[in-house]
């Protein structure tokens, strides 16, 4: 039985490790000094694209926020794809002020795709850059202010704050908010700050025709966002971080709606990851480049859920095993396991307290425990099937009772 103990205690040191990397990352952020940015006067011409696949209701709201901003309507241009529709998404997104591409080709679907056909279908038509959202998202006014001003400065690729937009709906959707919160603020923006790339999200993205061009868009798997970026950071083409600016969504708060889109981003991350860290991995060791090992390993410091799995797991296993006589499972592991734990849930109590706690919120916190059991239920089950490989429309609405 001490086989067991000893491989509890690697995998409380391996959570030792990422979780006082987390913790770092975390002072990072809580002690810097907050930047105030001058914008520079507008120059850089955008082409806005908003990959749509049956849009039809919320893609007005998108495109309003865009033409509500602050940056001049001379200097870009709304380009909505219409991608494998069944609905009046072209019709909706022309009355709204925006062009349409339309694109029909059943046999690759996916967001990759669609965004490949805007980049071409675009290309050489002078746009100094593309900014990607998603189609249910509302941006900032200042989004092509910040991007154009970062474009100015040097910065070829760059991702805003994404932010979802109903916190208070219900626990699951408070929970996905101060993920969301950590990973802003905790992650990214810190990593920024210590010079290490970011990882794009695919919403609220901005990249230089110029990169495009030397790097063209050849990312077609459920987590496109997350392959290009690995692309890009593995041939030295740094991604940054724009805290000034966001975009926001609302997340799959009921539970029917978070089931699809959870599995999909199970399966997606568990495959970009099997295909891709190892490489990522040694192309960092064998260069030297210390961007690489860190962002190889960012998909499992951004993996919240996971962290939160695998640290009770080691937890409840070590109580267990400690009590039973014939395990022999020292103290030490059990001491080591349960200080592992207490740092993953400090560190979400950090996430909680910058993501503006109030007495509702209170209430939502006490009722996560069941969401979080049903987000990790369903990720696990995504983990074995792994079968989602095309562009779901995650449904949306509020006609199911709050948890």
């Amino acid at each position: 039985m001490q086989a067991i103990a000893v491989v509890i205690n690697a995998i409380s040191a391996a959570l030792s490790l990422v979780v006082l990397y987390l913790l770092f990352l975390a002072v990072v952020h809580l002690l810097a000094r907050s930047r105030e940015v001058k914008f520079s006067p507008p120059e850089k011409r955008f082409a806005v694209i908003i990959p749509a696949h049956d849009e039809e209701q919320a893609i007005r709201e998108s495109i309003r926020s865009i033409r509500d901003s602050d940056y001049p309507q001379s200097l870009y241009e709304i380009h909505v794809v219409a991608d494998n529709c069944t609905d009046r998404t072209r019709e909706a997104a022309e009355a709204a002020g925006a062009r349409c591409l339309v694109r029909n080709d059943p046999l690759r679907p996916g967001k990759g795709y669609a965004l490949r056909y805007a980049f071409d279908t675009l290309a050489n038509q002078g746009y100094d850059a593309f900014v990607v959202i998603d189609a249910d998202t509302v941006a900032s006014p200042n989004l092509l202010s910040a991007f154009n001003n970062r474009l100015i400065l040097g910065q070829k690729v760059i991702q805003c704050r994404y932010l979802f937009d109903n916190a208070d709906t219900n626990s699951l959707s408070y929970l996905l908010h101060v993920g969301k919160c950590i990973e802003n603020s905790l992650l990214w923006e810190s990593k920024c700050r210590l010079g290490f790339p970011v990882i794009l999200q695919g919403n609220g993205m901005c990249i230089a025709s110029e990169v495009l061009d030397s790097h063209p868009w050849e990312a077609f798997s459920i987590t496109e966002d997350t392959e290009y970026s690995f692309f890009l950071i593995r041939n030295s083409v740094r991604i940054y971080f724009a805290h000034e600016t966001e975009v926001s969504s609302p997340p799959a708060a009921l539970y029917s709606q978070t089931s699809k889109q959870r599995a999909r981003w199970a399966s997606g991350n568990f495959e970009l990851s099997r295909k891709h860290v190892p490489r990522m991995i040694l192309d960092g060791l064998k260069s030297g480049r210390i961007e690489c090992v860190d962002a190889a390993f960012t998909p499992i410091l951004n993996s919240k859920l996971t962290l939160l799995m695998v640290s009770t797991a080691t937890l409840a296993a070590s109580v267990f095993l400690h009590f039973i006589k014939a395990a022999k499972v020292p103290p030490t592991t059990l001491i080591w396991s349960g200080s592992v734990f207490g740092l993953v849930i400090f560190y979400f109590a950090v996430g909680v307290a910058i993501s503006k706690f109030s007495l509702r919120r209170a209430r939502l916190l006490l009722l996560s425990p069941v969401s979080l059991l049903y987000l990790s239920l369903v990720s696990s089950l995504a983990l074995l099937k792994r079968k989602h490989k095309i562009w779901v429309r995650t449904p949306r609405g509020s006609n199911e009772s709050t948890l």
